[in-house]
């Protein structure tokens, strides 16, 4: 086909625009926001997204896990209501309540940001937190950005310091001994998160310290960590309904195994000099299981981690010996049963 040059012209700039409005089209940042039964909390959380201080165009992911009271209501009356030329929401339903390790792979997969930011629904972040953390990124081409945060409690704000690193090896010493293993209050490369399948990490049904996972194997393969000096994000602590402070049952127990379990191997390929914090930890897991199950299945967690075994048993800060450790527990269940626990 023979284009005369002013068809050439046409052509080049058709091309340029079409290039120009796919760069614009990209989001520099995706917040991934689940949500189950946070209606107390929901608005603050979004108004907090709305008010960022910045040109950055934000993508917005929330997924309502079938909530039983109105937060479905609240999402689509405040996305359909409260628009910005530089955000815009995508909002999706589970078919039925799925957790929120299952919820967050799924915000994963449809974010479509250069970076990506996980927020707590009822928690919420400071304005300049978006255009901070981007700007960082940017300068330092890292993978990871931490920062400091804020503790909510009722009518108190306190400050957290993350752990103090001067490598990333230090930084990864915090995380495996689970220092700096939340989710919240890091801004991840997303690039980075497909290259080593992350979002892998969430396994449905296995709802608690799925974060402490994925953020050890984020920072096993990150190639740059970097600290901002400046907290943005507000965790609420006096939140009822939030995963964290519901009663510890032996599905969150199991969940816990599996996700050390997974921890464990990683460490084992990964970094060999931080096995005995896995270890450390492992011992205590196996501690609360046999304290916190019910009596009849103290046999089955009795059996977890058998590589334990040959570095005694830790309980209580000591290291004991494993016939101790069955003395202890023949005592405990022997308590159990006695008393009907």
């Amino acid at each position: 086909m023979y284009l005369s040059s002013s068809g050439f012209q046409i052509f080049l700039l058709t091309k340029s625009l079409i290039h120009v409005f796919i760069l614009m089209s990209e989001y520099t940042v995706s917040i991934l926001i689940p949500v189950y039964n946070s209606s107390c909390y929901l608005v603050r959380c979004l108004q907090s997204i709305l008010k960022q201080d910045t040109a950055r165009k934000i993508q917005v992911v929330i997924i309502n896990d079938c909530s039983t009271d109105n937060s479905g209501d609240i999402i689509d009356l405040y996305t359909s209501t409260f628009q910005s030329n530089n955000i815009e929401y995508k909002v999706l339903q589970n078919t039925s309540n799925k957790g929120i390790a299952y919820t967050r792979k799924l915000l994963i997969e449809h974010s479509r940001g250069k970076y990506v930011m996980f927020i707590d629904s009822d928690d919420y972040i400071d304005s300049h937190a978006v255009e901070s953390l981007c700007n960082l990124a940017d300068e330092t081409h890292s993978d990871i950005i931490v920062s400091d945060f804020f503790e909510e409690k009722k009518n108190k704000q306190h400050l957290r310091r993350t752990p103090f690193f001067n490598s990333h090896k230090e930084f990864l010493r915090h995380v495996v001994d689970a220092k700096c293993n939340a989710l919240w209050n890091k801004m991840f490369k997303k690039s980075f998160i497909d290259d080593f399948c992350l979002g892998e990490m969430f396994s449905t049904g296995h709802d608690f310290w799925e974060d402490y996972a994925f953020v050890t194997k984020a920072c096993l393969n990150a190639n740059k960590v970097v600290k901002i000096g400046r907290p943005y994000y507000h965790y609420v602590m006096y939140n009822n309904q939030s995963v964290t402070k519901q009663f510890f049952d032996e599905k969150k127990l199991d969940s816990m195994v599996y996700y050390l379990t997974i921890i464990s191997s990683l460490v084992e390929k990964c970094e060999t000099t931080l096995n005995p914090i896995v270890i450390q930890k492992k011992f205590k897991l196996k501690e609360m299981c046999i304290l916190k199950c019910r009596k009849e299945n103290i046999t089955n967690y009795r059996t977890i981690f058998p590589e334990l075994a040959n570095h005694g048993y830790y309980i209580r800060n000591h290291i004991i010996s494993s016939e101790l450790f069955i003395k202890i527990i023949r005592i405990i269940y022997a308590s159990k049963k006695k008393f009907n626990l």
